[in-house]
């Protein structure tokens, strides 16, 4: 008899990846480095939004980490 393959696992087991994180934070200081070097006031408005985006990915992310845990 063979076995049965393992089954696909939905929901990963880790929910943050540090990778988003990491590209989010990068893309707060690039956009803080082109605020302050090109003096352009119109993208300050970038930097609340990607820091409310990365605020809320990591809500998100530590509700689902504290539903999930067992």
């Amino acid at each position: 008899m063979k076995r049965a393959d393992r089954p696909i696992e939905l929901e990963p087991r880790y929910p943050i990846s540090w990778k988003i994180v990491g590209v989010m934070l990068l893309a707060w200081v690039l956009t803080l480095a082109a605020v302050v070097g090109l003096r352009m006031r119109m993208l300050i408005i970038l930097m609340p939004v990607i820091g409310a985006l990365l605020v809320i990915y990591l809500t998100v992310c530590t509700v689902i980490f504290l539903k999930n845990r067992k």
